[in-house]
């Protein structure tokens, strides 16, 4: 629902089906139903960049940084968002919906946004809720964060 890409500059603000708002709940269309479907688009979305460090506080280059939505929302993809660090350890998300989120970057994670990503699992993601960057977010708003790569690998685990 929401735009999607590197350089989304817009997000889905609302959706109403009739007297229905739909915005997270969806809807059927009725046969033969003259209800009015309104959709409002924002071109104010949120941003997030920042930077990932190892353990050992050394740019961690390549690797993938997760923004996941609260716990109210995770049910809907739509609201995920992923970027790659650089060979500085920098990255930058745009086109997010306003709202709270977590942001997470681990060294190994199975699947990506469009193949059953681990961190679409609430029951994987639950013993790294500890370690993830809160961050919430209005509209345009911009903010920087520094997060500290999670070790997945080599027997580490979310405790550690």
């Amino acid at each position: 629902m929401d735009s999607n890409g590197p350089e989304a500059n817009f997000y889905l603000k609302s959706a109403r089906y009739g007297p229905l708002t739909v915005r997270e709940s969806g809807f059927t269309i009725q046969v033969g139903s003259e209800l009015p479907l309104e959709i409002t688009l924002s071109t104010r979305p949120a941003q997030v960049n920042g930077v990932v460090l190892t353990s050992d506080s050394l740019p961690a280059a390549g690797e993938t940084v997760v923004l996941v939505p609260d716990a109210s929302r995770r049910s809907l993809r739509a609201y995920y968002k992923t970027a790659m660090t650089d060979q500085n350890g920098k990255f930058t998300i745009k086109g997010i919906t306003p709202g709270d989120y977590k942001l997470f970057s681990w060294d190994a994670v199975e699947g990506n946004e469009w193949n059953g990503a681990e961190w679409y699992d609430a029951e994987w993601l639950t013993p790294f809720e500890v370690k993830g960057e809160s961050v919430h977010l209005g509209e345009s708003d911009s903010k920087s964060v520094s997060l500290t790569l999670i070790e997945t690998t080599a027997g580490a685990t979310a405790a550690n």
